[in-house]
């Protein structure tokens, strides 16, 4: 009567990336990994965009006062300022998503073998 846990449990003879799956499948991230880092340098690269782009295209040198230092707020350069930021982080939020969609459905094929 007596049995033996792995045997009822169906593991008996299997070796510990059989049995627990996800940690053998931690090595082969690299690519998500690889992604999920990109879309952070998407994001710092588009927010150091925008910043340079407020200074620089949002607010504009007064043509009329040549030897003064007046700057004059430019609609059209905010704007491209304010896609500028939105286009970055809309990128960010693409990668990181398709990211973690591939880490689901490796965890999903790991777990149905």
């Amino acid at each position: 009567m007596e049995e033996n846990i792995n045997e009822v449990l169906g593991v008996a003879g299997k070796s510990t990336s059989e049995v627990f799956p996800k940690a053998a499948s931690q090595d082969d991230n690299s690519a998500e990994n690889t992604l999920k880092v990109i879309a952070t340098i998407v994001l710092v690269c588009g927010i150091i965009a925008a910043v340079i782009c407020l200074f620089t295209v949002a607010f504009i040198q007064d043509l009329e006062f040549h030897y003064t230092s007046k700057k004059i707020f430019n609609p059209a350069g905010f704007a491209t300022t304010i896609m500028v930021l939105l286009s970055s982080l809309i990128s960010w939020g693409f990668l990181k998503v398709l990211a973690n969609i591939s880490l689901t459905l490796k965890e999903i094929n790991h777990k149905t073998k």
